[in-house]
């Protein structure tokens, strides 16, 4: 499990593979806004032997740092855990953060929101597959891992290594935001909320059948107009792709529907956010690996599907992940997409009336280019 930070003589990181493998080594370089900030980097191999540089410093974010719009944008697997966060009208590197030890390459599951209750964003992540199913919060206003039993747990059993996916949202309108977890690949469809107030289980429910295996996607936020966010679920790959919408409050069932057609099992990513201006959460869909780039959105009052389109080019099958942020602060989100394993790392903001492109960058350069990218951010 990424518990530790391993120390110089680590396995991965041995000054002596640099001399024994072909690759070559380069300083990495972070734009802030008006300066450039070189950062020292350490070296993790990564599954196919490729040396991935990871910035030594940066196991903390900086004090304040999140009081600011940001992304942050997340390797989905097969390399070090770097969350790069960038300016979100620009494009522009801010900075990176990595929030599990070097040496775990199962990706990262990040999300945002105020869980300390002090009106600066927070910022939860999760493990992806092979990291158990730890899950951290790091203080926006500190920058620091926070205290207390949030600042870092397992959400399931020690045995479980599926990963997790996660969100945070106020669902019992008390003003902390509360951190949501559901069980990743393999895992059954439970989902677990905890406070933000005081870490105590809110609710321990199984989003579906409890004995599929197929883990979740979950995401979070004011669906039916009540002052609490509502916890939306959608089956993971292997699983028809089924979207349902629960009451934050109660856990009651507000609605449900498919992603996609009925034959498609390639999982999805998921976001909720209102895109339409009504004022209630949309959700938002984006098939899963191996299939196309497809985005769906779906109105958070009526269900009807609002938009759908391609993120990237409809040849494309590295599928696309999905966030609703609001980058300009003007009230209303935008649709932001990351592509998946072998896209390139892109990113795109999209209007989310005209679907007209606001911005386009690439999140990572060589070797992390081609992991795919998760997105949060506020």
């Amino acid at each position: 499990m990424p518990t530790h930070v391993p120390g110089p003589t680590g396995a991965r990181s041995r000054l002596g593979r640099l001399a024994r493998l072909p690759h070559r080594v380069r300083l990495e370089v972070w734009q802030l806004e008006d300066r450039v900030v070189p950062a020292t980097a350490g070296f993790v191999e990564g599954p196919d032997g490729t040396l991935f540089p990871v910035p030594s410093e940066a196991t903390s974010l900086p004090a304040g740092a999140l009081g600011l719009p940001f992304l942050a944008l997340a390797p989905q697997g097969e390399a070090p855990p770097v969350v790069r966060f960038n300016n979100p009208q620009t494009g522009i590197r801010m900075f990176p953060f990595v929030p599990f030890a070097p040496d775990f390459l199962g990706g990262v599951r990040p999300a945002a929101a105020d869980v300390t209750g002090d009106g600066v964003p927070d910022f939860v992540v999760g493990v992806g597959p092979g990291g158990g199913s730890e899950v951290r919060v790091y203080d926006g206003a500190s920058g620091a891992q926070a205290a207390g039993p949030l600042g870092s747990f397992q959400a399931f059993e020690a045995g479980f290594t599926g990963g997790v996916s996660v969100a945070a949202a106020d669902v019992n309108r008390d003003g902390f935001a509360d951190v949501i977890v559901a069980a990743g690949t393999g895992g059954g469809p439970r989902v677990r909320v905890l406070s933000g107030a005081d870490g105590a289980v809110l609710a321990d429910f199984f989003a579906a059948d409890e004995t599929l295996r197929f883990g979740l996607v979950v995401a979070a936020a004011d669906v039916n107009r009540d002052g609490a966010a509502d916890i939306i679920t959608a089956t993971g790959a292997g699983g028809v792709a089924e979207v349902t919408v629960f009451s934050g409050l109660d856990r009651s069932r507000l609605a449900g529907f498919l992603a996609f057609e009925p034959d498609f099992t390639l999982g999805v990513s998921l976001a909720a956010a209102d895109v339409t201006g009504d004022g209630a959460a949309d959700v938002l869909v984006g098939a899963g690996r191996g299939g196309s780039p497809r985005v769906r959105v779906f109105d958070g009052a009526s269900g009807s599907v609002v938009k759908d389109f391609y993120a990237f080019e409809s040849s494309f099958r590295g599928g696309a992940n999905v966030a609703g942020i609001d980058t300009d602060g003007e009230g209303l989100a935008e649709i932001v997409t990351g592509a998946g394993p072998g896209g390139g790392s892109r990113v795109r903001v999209l209007d989310a009336t005209t679907l007209a492109e606001r911005i386009s960058f690439a999140a990572y350069t060589a070797p992390f280019d081609n992991t795919g990218v998760v997105v949060a951010g506020r």
